[in-house]
């Protein structure tokens, strides 16, 4: 499983791309401006940005330059969305050092290959992420309806519930498990969600964290080591 960060101000590509990527079992977070998505990035690394070469304000072009003069960010491998029949961006992409390119409209299985070989060639990074048991305490929160929480990382919260939300509502959830660390937890965005294999008639719900701040994250991120540790023992 990758971390795959999707930006372009083409709401039907983000709505397209996101989907494959979810299918194919990857994290998967969107923007429709480069802004935001350098913002996010400070907080948070990926495998691979793919980026639409042609936004306004800030441009694709400027989000390879910004990525690939970070040090911190050299890791990441950047795909450039072009338009089928725009070759002066295929090279201007290719002159900043992009490791691939893909063309807009998106042709699905060409899609998945491309991401696909940019993992072959460049090995996605292991995430951490706790699975937590259903019959723990710590997997006991609400939102109206009681849900369990089933996996949690530094992105979001995978839940399950027997109310079926729709990808892109926004949620909020409490819990025993943020009660005992102490934190608010920010609002969440649905970004898939399948019925449970597990539990009949329930709904697995991948969600992400909207606007978390570095106290949650640091919070969190301390809660998941206490736990990794607590498991290795």
């Amino acid at each position: 499983m990758a971390r795959i960060l999707l930006i372009d101000d083409d709401y039907d590509i983000l709505r397209i791309g996101s989907r494959l990527l979810l299918d194919m079992n990857h994290d998967v977070v969107t923007f429709d401006n480069g802004t935001e998505a350098l913002e996010y990035l400070q907080k948070y690394s990926f495998d691979i940005v793919i980026t639409d070469a042609n936004m306004p304000h800030l441009s694709g072009f400027d989000v390879v330059k910004r990525i690939k003069s970070n040090p911190n960010w050299r890791h990441i491998s950047v795909a450039l969305l072009t338009a089928r029949k725009s070759k002066d961006d295929v090279e201007k992409g290719v002159f900043m050092g992009v490791d691939d390119y893909m063309v807009k409209p998106i042709d699905p299985l060409m899609f998945i290959d491309k991401v696909k070989a940019m993992l072959e060639k460049n090995a996605p990074r292991e995430w951490p992420e706790v699975v937590i048991d259903p019959r723990e305490e710590e997997a006991k929160a609400y939102i109206q309806n009681d849900i369990l929480i089933e996996r949690v990382s530094e992105l979001g919260i995978v839940a399950s519930s027997p109310v079926k939300f729709n990808d892109g509502d926004i949620i909020k959830i409490n819990g025993i498990l943020f009660e005992s660390i102490r934190v608010d937890v920010p609002h969440l965005k649905v970004v898939n969600v399948r019925p449970s294999q597990t539990n009949q008639g329930y709904f697995v719900t991948k969600t992400v964290y909207l606007g978390a701040k570095d106290n949650f994250l640091q919070k969190i991120r301390s809660w998941m080591n206490k736990r990794f540790l607590k498991k290795a023992a």
